[in-house]
């Protein structure tokens, strides 16, 4: 599963980065791979943020730690967490979809 993580660092964290610049890439791919994901792109942005916007593969119990420990850390606000969906799944859910739908009837 994949997995998008965005968020804007906080006035102290770009403020600590001005002073003592850090590769925060690294320490993505260290966390993901940490608890066994994959850190497959990983990159900044400079309005509405600054900020990071990392996409990584995993489980959805690690995803979910990672996303844990990053908000944790307090240095990022504004944090997104979003499942991100192959075509082909969400074809299936499409057909899957068709498939129940009659089951469900509206309030009314």
């Amino acid at each position: 599963m994949h997995w998008l993580f965005c968020a804007n660092y906080t006035a102290a964290a770009m403020k600590t980065l001005g002073e003592k610049p850090s590769d925060r890439h690294e320490a993505a791919r260290k966390l993901v791979t940490a608890g066994g994901g994959k850190l497959i792109s990983f990159y900044r942005t400079l309005s509405e943020g600054p900020g990071v916007l990392i996409i990584f593969e995993s489980d959805p119990i690690t995803a979910a730690a990672i996303n844990a420990v990053a908000v944790a850390g307090g240095a990022l606000m504004d944090v997104k967490f979003t499942r991100l969906w192959s075509d082909e799944e969400v074809t299936s859910i499409r057909k899957k979809r068709k498939e129940i739908e009659g089951a469900y009837k509206p309030p009314g």
